[in-house]
């Protein structure tokens, strides 16, 4: 199977759209697609099929506006929304805003679902030469290289891809259930638990008489500064779990200022929102020289 490297104007129409109508005339009873840079949503799109404006045939005639194909896929190439590095493609014949930069893919080429694959992992901001002032020219857009293998494992590799997001979007779905299951079960076990406190007579304490709030550095004042420690960022703890999934290892100068210390055994939790709502608390364990 032979795979090619083209350059993307060598496969594909790329253009801009045109000026946006001003007058209400043009929208009158307007029946064709007009797309602007807010139908995307500034995300990935797969399929836009509907638009929030429509142009009349006034508009359509007196600006000369500038029409895609369906299956074209559409981005900003001027303006902050480049920043998004947002896609689309087209399900339907529409006129463009300028705006937005269109490829119109030569099928006997490239499929549009794989363009579309290999455009959102694209990074339009590498392109962008003035950060002051984002915009994209049409010609360095055709300079960009995609490797091309042969349209039957084009195919094949959109399918996988496609099978691989939807595995992605039911894990989050379940990820999502389980985070509602434990927020409903966790305070109704724990309220069964400390309900017997009162009922029982169970003897009480502040928290401060059984432990340490936030402890002093003292101990490690005779450790080198060179030592490796073991380190938590706040996305380092998961809340559904209440582990550490992985630790950070720093040397201890550049820690020892602005964080707090914590040993073996410690109970972690978050004092800030909206971490502390999410409810990110975790035991310390298996510190390296903790």
């Amino acid at each position: 199977m032979t795979w090619s490297t083209k350059k993307l104007g060598e496969i594909a129409r790329i253009f801009a759209g045109s000026s946006a109508p001003q007058a209400s005339k043009y929208f009158k009873n307007g029946k064709y697609p007009f797309v602007r840079v807010s139908d995307l949503n500034g995300g990935e799109i797969k399929n836009i099929i509907k638009t929030r404006d429509y142009v009349n045939d006034l508009a359509v005639k007196e600006l000369r506006l500038i029409k895609a194909k369906k299956n074209s896929i559409v981005f900003p190439k001027s303006g902050a929304a480049i920043l998004t590095n947002s896609r689309a493609i087209l399900g339907i014949d529409a006129y463009i805003v300028s705006h937005l930069a269109v490829v119109e893919t030569n099928l006997s080429y490239v499929s549009p679902d794989y363009l579309f694959l290999f455009l959102s992992n694209f990074d339009m901001r590498n392109l962008i030469n003035d950060p002051a002032y984002p915009s994209l020219k049409l010609s360095d857009i055709k300079e960009i290289e995609i490797p091309l293998p042969p349209l039957s494992e084009q195919k094949r590799i959109v399918e996988k891809i496609e099978k691989l997001f939807a595995k992605i979007d039911e894990a989050e779905r379940l990820r999502a259930e389980s985070l509602a299951t434990s927020a409903t079960l966790l305070p109704s076990a724990l309220h069964q638990v400390f309900s017997r406190a009162k009922k029982e007579n169970w003897p009480t304490k502040k928290l401060r008489e059984i432990a340490i709030l936030n402890p002093k550095k003292q101990e490690v004042n005779s450790l080198s500064d060179n030592l490796l420690v073991s380190f938590v960022p706040m996305s380092a703890v998961d809340e559904i779990t209440q582990t550490i999934k992985e630790y950070e290892f720093r040397r201890l100068s550049s820690v020892k200022k602005g964080y707090t210390y914590f040993k073996e055994g410690d109970i972690l939790f978050a004092k800030i929102t909206p971490c502390m709502e999410n409810g990110k608390v975790a035991i310390a364990k298996n510190l390296k020289n903790g």
